[in-house]
This record gives structure tokens, C-alpha cells and sequence, in this order.
């Protein structure tokens, strides 16, 4: 926790305000302070990150327990990836999680699989790339409601992949995948409501109690600071000093 205070007394005795006024006066700067510091944050997530983006922003949160306190921070109870994004952490066992899903299916022979979504942004690099035999970009395939196929798969993108995890300096571990990653890419509609019209792009992966021990290991995170980011970003004491100047004009002027 870093504390941040300003010290408001001055006003306060100068304009002789009231103790209502004075909670008023409290109120009113602490909101824009913690305003302006939010959506600094925002920006900052915004430019760093992508495909996490969203599951960082569920973990914020700000908390008035009085009119001369706010809290802003970030909580695990929603989502632990953005405090391992905040934070950093080393390389770790995806599928140890997945088997506490509650999402999972249980198998008839004791075990159990489920399925990974990846979503995949329009402006990654593939979707621009053209089809093979055609004039068509995988975007615009993708949008005729079709699936992208060994055959059309873009040129360089047929290869199997494998990735490399370090544990520690010197120690690391490979896995190559089964299929090339982008294969099964497709639209799927995710428009909340009837009259909306929004797609996104998938595709998936199968987890299982028989997934091999490599499959599904993360590399971890290096640590990205976006709240101290947001922090050397805002510049709290023109915010204080412009909120104590909105509120003098509102109640004097």
C-alpha cells in the first residue's frame, strides 16, 4: 500500500467552512483525485496490455469508507492473473488449475477434460495475411462463418510450434504442439443482446487428466507495474489544487 494524503485544513479555515461543508469539500476533491488517478490507470492498461486486458480490469477497485479516505487497488477474488500481471510471477503449471475448474467434465473412467478458449484480436498479423490459391484476406474468410483449415492456412503458418519455458537459469523445459496454433480459427458470435451485432475470433484447445506434463506450462510474467505506472503519470497536486478551485467557485462564485 502506498498512502497518499493532502492536507486540506487551510481552505477549510481560511473560507470558514462548515463541518457539512467541510465533508462536502473532502468529497468533492478526493472523487476527482481518485478520477483522474483511474483513468490514468486506464490508459496505462490500455497501452500495455491486449488479450488480458479485460481480466486485468475486473480485478480494479476503489472503496470510500469515509469522506476523507479512498481506497484504489487491485484483488485477487476476481481475478489472480491481473495481481500476476501487477506483480510478476515465474513459470507455472496451467493445468493444475484447470482440474479445480468448474467447468470441467467428468470422464466415466475417473478423470476429466475442458476446453480453452483463446480469443485472437483483428490486428494480430494473420488476419491480414491472404489465403492461399486466393485473394482473400483470413479475416474476410473468417467472416463468411468458415474455419481456417490446414489448406487454408496462410503461408509460414502451417508449421507445428513448439515453445520454450525457463524455471529457473539454466533450467527449462520444451513442448511442441499437436497442430499449428491458428488452425480451427473462427467467428463466434458473442453479441450480448438479440439486436446487437458482435463477433470475436477462437479458437481451442483441449485439456485432459491426460494431457502431458509440458502441455500447458506458462513462461509467468514479468512485472509490469501498471499502478506505478498510473501513479508517476498523475500529477495529484494540480488535480488538488483544481478541485479545491472548481469547489471555492462553485460554493463562492
Amino acid at each position: 500500500m502506498i498512502p497518499i494524503s493532502f492536507d486540506l485544513s487551510d481552505t477549510v479555515s481560511e473560507f470558514r467552512l462548515s463541518q457539512e461543508e467541510t465533508k462536502a469539500f473532502s468529497n468533492y476533491v478526493l472523487d476527482r483525485v481518485t478520477d483522474e488517478f483511474m483513468e490514468q490507470w486506464e490508459n496505462v492498461i490500455n497501452t500495455q496490455l491486449k488479450s488480458s486486458r479485460d481480466e486485468y480490469k475486473r480485478a480494479m477497485y476503489t472503496d470510500r469508507p469515509d469522506e476523507n479516505t479512498s481506497i484504489i487497488g487491485l484483488t485477487s477474488r476476481s481475478s489472480k492473473l491481473a495481481m500476476m500481471i501487477e506483480l510478476g510471477a515465474s513459470a507455472f503449471d496451467e493445468k493444475q488449475g484447470f482440474e479445480k475448474s468448474e467447468k470441467r467434465t467428468e470422464k466415466k473412467d475417473g478423470g476429466w477434460y475442458l476446453t480453452i478458449p483463446f480469443r485472437h484480436a483483428v490486428s494480430e498479423a494473420i488476419m491480414s495475411e491472404m489465403v492461399p490459391g486466393s485473394k482473400t484476406t483470413v479475416l474476410d474468410l473468417l467472416k463468411t462463418g468458415e474455419k481456417l483449415t490446414p489448406k487454408t492456412l496462410p503461408e509460414g503458418r502451417q508449421e507445428v510450434q513448439a515453445h520454450e519455458v525457463e524455471f529457473a537459469p539454466g533450467i527449462t523445459m520444451t513442448y511442441k504442439h499437436k497442430t499449428p496454433i491458428y488452425e480451427g480459427l473462427h467467428r463466434k458470435d458473442i453479441a450480448s443482446t438479440e439486436k446487437e451485432k458482435r463477433g470475436g475470433y477462437f479458437t481451442f484447445r483441449r485439456v485432459s487428466d491426460k494431457s502431458e506434463d509440458e502441455s500447458w506450462l506458462h513462461p509467468g510474467f514479468t512485472t509490469y507495474d501498471l499502478m506505478g505506472k498510473a501513479l508517476q503519470n498523475t500529477k495529484f497536486d494540480e488535480i488538488v489544487d483544481l478541485a479545491v478551485q472548481e469547489f471555492l467557485d462553485q460554493k463562492f462564485g
